[in-house]
Protein backbone atom coordinates (compact mmCIF):
# COMPACT_ATOMS: atom_id res chain seq x y z
CA UNK A 1 0.00 0.00 0.00
CA UNK A 2 1.23 3.29 -0.38
CA UNK A 3 2.54 4.86 2.37
CA UNK A 4 1.25 8.42 1.32
CA UNK A 5 -2.17 10.07 2.28
CA UNK A 6 -4.18 10.86 -0.05
CA UNK A 7 -7.11 13.27 0.12
CA UNK A 8 -10.64 11.30 -0.07
CA UNK A 9 -11.87 13.07 -3.65
CA UNK A 10 -8.38 12.66 -4.84
CA UNK A 11 -8.34 9.14 -4.01
CA UNK A 12 -11.79 8.74 -5.75
CA UNK A 13 -10.57 10.59 -8.57
CA UNK A 14 -7.49 8.41 -9.60
CA UNK A 15 -9.34 5.31 -9.28
CA UNK A 16 -12.16 6.42 -11.57
CA UNK A 17 -9.23 7.23 -14.19
CA UNK A 18 -8.02 3.56 -13.27
CA UNK A 19 -4.23 6.01 -11.97
CA UNK A 20 -4.10 3.56 -9.72
CA UNK A 21 -4.12 -0.23 -9.18
CA UNK A 22 -3.60 -3.01 -6.70
CA UNK A 23 -0.60 -4.68 -7.46
CA UNK A 24 0.63 -8.72 -6.66
CA UNK A 25 1.01 -8.59 -3.55
CA UNK A 26 -2.18 -6.22 -2.56
CA UNK A 27 -0.55 -3.06 -2.65
CA UNK A 28 -1.96 0.27 -3.88
CA UNK A 29 0.04 1.64 -6.40
CA UNK A 30 -0.07 4.16 -9.30
CA UNK A 31 -0.89 1.99 -12.34
CA UNK A 32 2.46 0.68 -14.35
CA UNK A 33 4.61 1.35 -11.59
CA UNK A 34 6.19 -0.52 -8.75
CA UNK A 35 5.78 0.37 -5.14
CA UNK A 36 9.22 2.61 -4.67
CA UNK A 37 8.60 3.94 -7.94
CA UNK A 38 4.70 5.09 -6.80
CA UNK A 39 6.28 6.99 -3.70
CA UNK A 40 8.87 8.50 -6.03
CA UNK A 41 6.18 9.36 -8.31
CA UNK A 42 4.09 10.80 -5.58
CA UNK A 43 6.76 12.81 -4.09
CA UNK A 44 7.10 14.20 -7.47
CA UNK A 45 3.28 15.38 -8.00
CA UNK A 46 3.49 17.00 -4.42
CA UNK A 47 3.28 20.74 -4.56
CA UNK A 48 7.26 21.70 -4.26
CA UNK A 49 7.93 18.34 -5.55
CA UNK A 50 9.52 19.43 -8.84
CA UNK A 51 11.01 22.03 -8.31
CA UNK A 52 14.63 22.97 -7.40
CA UNK A 53 16.01 22.49 -4.13
CA UNK A 54 18.31 24.55 -2.27
CA UNK A 55 22.36 23.64 -3.93
CA UNK A 56 20.68 21.49 -6.31
CA UNK A 57 22.43 21.60 -9.53
CA UNK A 58 20.69 22.41 -13.05
CA UNK A 59 22.02 18.73 -14.18
CA UNK A 60 20.21 17.06 -10.51
CA UNK A 61 17.33 18.83 -11.61
CA UNK A 62 17.37 17.51 -14.81
CA UNK A 63 17.85 14.53 -13.60
CA UNK A 64 15.06 14.23 -11.32
CA UNK A 65 12.66 15.88 -14.27
CA UNK A 66 13.81 13.22 -16.38
CA UNK A 67 12.54 11.06 -13.81
CA UNK A 68 9.24 12.21 -13.13
CA UNK A 69 8.79 12.45 -16.81
CA UNK A 70 9.49 8.72 -17.44
CA UNK A 71 7.79 7.57 -14.53
CA UNK A 72 4.88 9.85 -16.02
CA UNK A 73 4.88 8.08 -18.91
CA UNK A 74 4.59 4.27 -17.78
CA UNK A 75 1.91 5.69 -15.55
CA UNK A 76 -0.13 6.69 -18.11
CA UNK A 77 0.39 4.15 -20.69
CA UNK A 78 -1.06 1.75 -17.69
CA UNK A 79 -4.18 3.91 -17.84
CA UNK A 80 -4.76 3.99 -21.09
CA UNK A 81 -4.60 0.29 -21.77
CA UNK A 82 -7.31 0.02 -18.21
CA UNK A 83 -9.61 2.03 -19.57
CA UNK A 84 -9.24 0.55 -22.96
CA UNK A 85 -10.41 -2.61 -21.45
CA UNK A 86 -12.83 -1.01 -19.07
CA UNK A 87 -14.70 0.63 -22.18
CA UNK A 88 -14.66 -2.45 -24.36
CA UNK A 89 -15.87 -4.61 -21.51
CA UNK A 90 -19.02 -2.65 -20.69
CA UNK A 91 -19.41 -2.21 -24.55
CA UNK A 92 -22.64 -4.39 -25.57
CA UNK A 93 -21.79 -7.23 -28.03
CA UNK A 94 -22.55 -6.02 -31.23
CA UNK A 95 -22.94 -8.27 -34.31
Amino acid sequence: MLSVKFDPAEMAHLRDLHCLTTDALGHLVYAGLTQPESEEYFALTRENGSDRREGETSLALNARRARYLALHHRMREAQIKARATSAAAQAPDTP
